[in-house]
Order: C-alpha cells, then sequence, then structure tokens
C-alpha cells in the first residue's frame, strides 16, 4: 500500500476549483471557516456562502455583498455578520484591487485534519434532516463531508475504506451510518460510516 503524509492528503481533497463566480471575476477565494452558534447546531443549519468583500483603507472589511447564496438566508446573514469590519492582511490585497471574494465554510465539522474525528452520529443526524427539509427530491446531501470522505478513501487507499470510491456503496453506506446515528448520537460518524461500509462489522 502506498503511503502519503497527512498535509498531502489535505491538499488533494481541499484544493478544488473555485466558482464559476469567483472565476468570471479573475479573483481566487480566500477560504474562510466559522464556527456555527449552539442554536444554528442543534437545528442542523449549514452550508457554504461566496461573498464579496469590499477592504477600507484601514485595512478592514467594509462591504459584504452575497454573490453565491448558502441557500439559507439566515446562514448568509449569519455569515455576514461576523466578517462586517473584520481585519484584512494586507497581504491579500494590491492597490488597485482593494476586494476580496469569500468563499465562508459554515459546518460543524472541521474542514481541515480534524474532520474525521469531529462529526458526531448526533450532528450528522442533525444535518442529514435539515438539508432534506430544503431538498426533499434528494436521498442525501452530497456536500463537502461526503466527498471529503470519498477523496480521503482514493488518496490513502485504505482497505476498510474502499467502498467510499463508489458513489452508490459510499450513498448505501450514507444511508446506513445515518440509521445507526439515530440510536447512538454520540458516535463518530467517519467510525459509523466505516461500520456501514464493511457490512455492519467493525474492519
Amino acid at each position: 500500500m502506498r503511503t502519503f503524509s497527512l498535509m498531502a492528503v489535505l491538499a488533494a481533497l481541499f484544493l478544488h476549483p473555485c466558482s464559476a463566480s469567483a472565476q468570471s471575476s479573475g479573483q481566487d477565494p480566500v477560504h474562510v471557516a466559522i464556527d456555527l452558534t449552539p442554536e444554528l447546531l442543534e437545528r442542523g443549519v449549514h452550508g457554504t456562502v461566496l461573498l464579496q468583500a469590499d477592504v477600507n483603507p484601514e485595512d478592514r472589511v467594509a462591504q459584504l455583498i452575497v454573490v453565491e447564496s448558502s441557500g439559507s438566508g439566515e446562514l448568509d446573514d449569519f455569515a455576514i455578520s461576523k466578517l462586517d469590519n473584520a481585519p484584512v492582511s494586507p497581504n491579500l490585497l494590491d492597490e488597485e484591487n482593494r476586494s476580496l471574494t469569500l468563499e465562508v465554510d459554515l459546518y460543524a465539522f472541521d474542514i481541515g485534519m480534524d474532520f474525521a474525528r469531529s462529526y458526531s452520529c448526533l450532528q450528522a443526524v442533525r444535518d442529514h434532516d435539515w438539508y432534506l427539509a430544503g431538498n426533499p427530491d434528494e436521498t442525501i446531501e452530497r456536500g463537502k463531508y461526503y466527498h471529503m470522505f470519498g477523496g480521503l478513501a482514493i488518496v490513502t487507499e485504505r482497505e476498510e475504506m474502499a467502498f467510499a470510491m463508489r458513489p452508490d456503496t459510499r450513498e448505501q453506506a450514507w444511508l446506513a451510518a445515518l440509521e445507526r446515528c439515530r440510536t447512538d448520537g454520540e458516535f463518530s460518524f467517519f467510525a459509523a460510516l466505516i461500520v456501514a461500509g464493511n457490512g455492519g462489522e467493525n474492519p
């Protein structure tokens, strides 16, 4: 089996093309992660919002405009409230361009090295139910965690994650893990996925 450093794995997972709106502006987005409030976590509200930020001469955010909504106006407003008047590193600016495109992640799990351990079964169920309430024609949310999990399986080639390399078996395991999570909310969702993807047995 090939071996990879964790940082190499994460680079492969998180370096993804920016949105069409950001590309059309000729500017790569700056990635920002914001912690959700306990109330938002309890309701399962989550998503990614793309914002255009104007920066004042004091190197602070002066105005924010939603370029691509998260799908929740409440979440968009929350992101704006957290970033309004935030300091901006001068390294991100130049004299001719005092604006930035911000891709803001608002999730219950870490968008980073600890994503596998930072997400509980209870929160996965909350997030799933909230998403399906707004998307009744879907069966699961094929969002960031879904793609990070599949990407990790491909890059690391771990035998116990082989099921995640195929979208059909990954989706089956996802649904089975959520059912388990409804009876064991403190279980790690990552661990629940591994168990579900291996026929209900610990690998």
